[in-house]
Order: C-alpha cells, then structure tokens, then sequence
C-alpha cells in the first residue's frame, strides 16, 4: 500500500514539473524570479522624438525578462521603450535626443543580457 502511495506521489510531482517546465521553454513561465510580478514603466517623451531604434540583444527567455530590459532601458533620460519581445531579443524606443550607442549597452548589460547592435528604424 505504501509503494502505491509513494509511486502516486512521484506520479503528481514529475507531472507537475514537465508541465512548469514546457511553459519555459515556451516562453510563458518565468524564469527570472516570479510570476508576472514585475510591472514596465510607461514613459511619455516631454520633448519631439528625435530617433527611433531597434536594440538587438542576447540572453532573454520569458516576459519577466523582458520587462526587465524595458525597465533598465527605460533609465536614460530622454528615452521611451515602446515594445520589447524576448522571442527575437529586440528592443523597440524613441528617444528626444541622440542615445549612445554606450548608454544602450550599459542598460542592456545592467539588465543581465549581451547587447548585439542598434539600429535606427
């Protein structure tokens, strides 16, 4: 009785994993510490956009990844991130004055991700 028990118990729990972790690798779980609980900044641009990028990166696997990139992006002064997308690794802003290439790189490294490139759009 006690091996059937036992064997039900390993049943239910490696059933629970193969499923949390289809969702990773699926890009609907999270990966980077919580469920969702991480929220982006919205930020409007005071002044006339000036340019707009695309930023290419490497590293992100799930949407609490991406909202990290958009919140670390989001830091420099006179940016507005309007999409980022964690399948591709890009980042999608508008800026009132000219971003260096720099500053990118340094939001996209304190994020935890590579930076690729930029590009205008």
């Amino acid at each position: 009785m006690i091996n059937i028990i036992l064997v039900l118990f390993i049943i239910v729990v490696f059933a629970f994993a193969l499923r949390n972790s289809i969702k990773h690798f699926k890009g609907e779980g999270s990966c980077c510490g919580g469920g969702g609980g991480t929220l982006v900044e919205k930020k409007q641009l005071e002044n006339p956009v000036v340019e707009k990028k695309t930023v290419f990166t490497e590293g992100m696997k799930c949407s609490e990844c991406a909202k990290k990139l958009w919140n670390s992006l989001n830091k420099i002064e006179e940016l507005s991130v309007k999409k980022v997308n964690f399948k591709n690794g890009t980042a999608v802003f508008e800026a009132s004055r000219n971003i260096s290439e720099e500053e990118i790189k340094s939001a996209v490294e304190n994020a935890g991700y590579k930076f690729i490139k930029t590009i205008p759009q």
